[in-house]
């Protein structure tokens, strides 16, 4: 018994706990909970009802309603609103997720369409190209192949006009016999379907495009090719085409993206695969560059720098295209292709030696398509030149009876010899394309030098540089001369020569760029020089007035233009009012000029030189 007193544990035997029951309070009742507790016992509420102001400052919140219990104590009762969550079922989620998946199932499909189409599309144009003579000239394809998704290329009717490709898609592509197209060279299919606009091609950056849009865009850029100073003939064009699309030639790509590139900027349907052609025509140069580089390579990847600036410079992205100009006239210098003269020899390692005359004509023409390209950038945007006239010994191009685009000769006339008076300066024998170049150098020239100078030798090259001006003018031949012209251009232009009108318009700009300064000084015989100029830059613009010359008037003519604009304004000034006589012409010459900026600005988002006209425009 002691055991049981003394246990630290209390023992009742079963009697007395049955005994004792009576006494005892009964257990409390067992409540069962509605939900979740927190650890004081308190209800937990469901997520995402609580009100705003307690999930700002991570308060507990009982989500009484209409003001819960934390907002009272902390007193903000006019804050406490609810805003509950949107919560997504899991059905929902689950929906979501289906029809993404249902998305990329549907992106993969496509991919693997077009890698088929891609395959046909190659075996197609190649059956095309390759057609035998037995097959007719206007193919119809079958009417299983002519579903919704075909896009057919028909042969168009052939137009007269040169600028009849401008308006043409892809369905309408010439392949008559009087096409720019030469059938020796280029194949162009007459009928065609692809089931893609864009096919495959344009996915894998070494594949060329299909036959119909390369041949388009070369035409296009056949018909614009003067506005990137690419001067060549039609059918030696056609045999650079043939030779850039070899697969022996590696430095092409660079060339011929180039052209493709231009071509779409030109032609309204094809603009959608710039990106394309420019990502294509970057990597191409930067190939070059990341390999170093083979010599005979490095021609092709100066011409295409040249071109790529000339696309930049067309859409306004002047930087970029300083960038690339500078790029193409540092590696001709680096080339020696500034001091191509008798005796040909070649001391740059960068090229191979000249093998024959046709390679030694491509180089010269290189360097003045460069050269060009350098003088119009100082032009338009006053940056100093890269190479002086003083360091350039290259030779002009003369007229051969072998080569339709001139051939270099024996003769060392080069850009200084324009102001030394050996006859340089008569261009009544010269071939367009070094008319035009010798106009732009006059032009840059004038721009440059018309500035007043205290420089006692100022006058002295003032003086030759007007002589050079006035000689070529005089030795330039008239607007209707057809060298240059083929049978095509010959009807709608009226006879009037493109080749010659842009030589003029340069050389009467040079003009009044070089007396400008002295005639706003009050100088008479500057005056009237300028005055004469700014007639004759009127009257030829009004005489090609309704004939469409837009592949050959280039930026640099609206820079002309408005030299002879300033001087009219200021012509306008000096006449008084009541002289309304006097004030007729020069308002007409005023809108002439006016209007026909206006036309040279829509091709171009690059400022074309137009000055906005004057309130005496309007003034009558």
């Amino acid at each position: 018994m002691t055991s049981l007193f003394t246990s630290k544990r209390p023992y009742i035997t079963p009697f007395f706990a049955f005994s004792l029951s009576r006494f005892l309070p009964p257990p409390p009742p067992v409540v069962m909970s509605k939900g979740p507790t927190s650890r004081d016992g308190a209800p937990r509420i469901r997520r995402g009802t609580s009100c705003i102001p307690c999930r700002q400052k991570k308060m507990k919140c009982d989500a009484e309603k209409p003001i819960c219990s934390s907002c009272l104590r902390a007193k903000i009762p006019a804050q406490c609103h609810y805003k509950p969550f949107k919560l997504k079922s899991r059905i929902l989620i689950l929906q979501e997720k289906a029809e993404k998946l249902e998305k990329q199932v549907a992106v993969e499909k496509k991919v693997a369409r077009i890698k088929s189409l891609r395959a046909t599309v190659k075996v197609k144009t190649k059956l095309v190209e390759h057609r035998p003579e037995s097959v007719p000239a206007n193919p119809q394809p079958r009417s299983e192949e002519t579903n919704g998704d075909c896009w057919q290329l028909e042969p168009a009717r052939h137009s007269s006009s040169p600028v009849s490709v401008l308006s043409a898609t892809l369905s309408h592509i010439s392949t008559d016999g009087n096409s720019c197209f030469p059938p020796d060279h280029i194949h162009t299919p007459a009928a065609l379907c692809i089931r893609s606009p864009m096919g495959g091609w344009w996915m894998y950056p070494d594949e060329e495009p299909p036959m119909a849009i390369s041949n388009t865009l070369i035409d296009v850029f056949l018909h614009y090719r003067s506005h990137a100073g690419f001067d060549l003939d039609p059918s030696t064009f056609w045999a650079l085409t043939s030779r850039l699309r070899a697969r022996h030639a590696k430095h092409d790509p660079c060339v011929l993206n180039a052209m493709y590139l231009i071509g779409c900027f030109f032609h309204p349907a094809f603009r959608h695969y710039q990106q394309h052609f420019l990502s294509r025509t970057r990597r191409s140069l930067m190939n070059w560059a990341s390999r170093g580089g083979e010599p005979e390579e490095t021609l092709g990847f100066i011409e295409g720098n040249a071109l790529l600036a000339c696309y930049y410079y067309f859409n306004g992205r002047m930087l970029e295209g300083l960038n690339h100009a500078g790029i193409a006239i540092q590696f001709s210098i680096a080339c020696k292709l500034h001091v191509l003269c008798p005796p040909w020899t070649s001391e740059s390692y960068l090229v191979p030696r000249n093998l024959t005359q046709e390679e030694l004509n491509h180089r010269v023409r290189i360097w003045w398509m460069v050269f060009a390209l350098d003088r119009s950038t100082l032009i338009a945007m006053g940056v100093p030149s890269s190479v002086p006239d003083e360091e350039i010994k290259t030779v002009w191009l003369t007229p051969s009876p072998y080569f339709l685009d001139g051939e270099v000769s024996e003769n060392t006339d080069t850009v200084l010899s324009l102001y030394e008076g050996r006859g340089a300066c008569l261009v009544h024998t010269d071939i367009p394309s070094t008319m035009r170049v010798k106009a732009l150098a006059l032009f840059e020239r004038s721009s440059r030098i018309g500035a007043m100078s205290a420089d006692p030798a100022y006058w002295d090259i003032f003086c030759r540089t007007d002589e050079a001006v006035v000689q070529f003018l005089y030795s330039l031949p008239s607007i209707h001369d057809p060298r240059g012209l083929n049978d095509q251009l010959i009807v709608p232009l009226h006879g009037i020569n493109p080749f010659i009108v842009v030589p003029r318009f340069l050389a009467y700009g040079a003009m009044i760029r070089l007396h400008d300064p002295l005639a706003r000084l009050g100088q008479d015989k500057s005056r009237a020089r300028c005055l004469e100029a700014a007639t004759a830059t009127v009257k030829l613009i009004q005489e090609i007035e309704g004939l469409d010359l837009s592949n050959y008037l280039n930026v640099l003519t609206g820079f002309a233009w408005q030299s002879a604009y300033s001087v009219y304004s200021r012509e306008l000034e000096a006449i008084d009012k009541t002289h309304r006589d006097a004030r007729a012409p020069i308002l007409q010459g005023l809108r002439a000029i006016n209007s026909a900026s206006e036309k040279l600005a829509q091709g171009f988002p690059a400022p074309s030189g137009r000055s906005a006209g004057p309130p005496a425009v309007t003034q009558s």
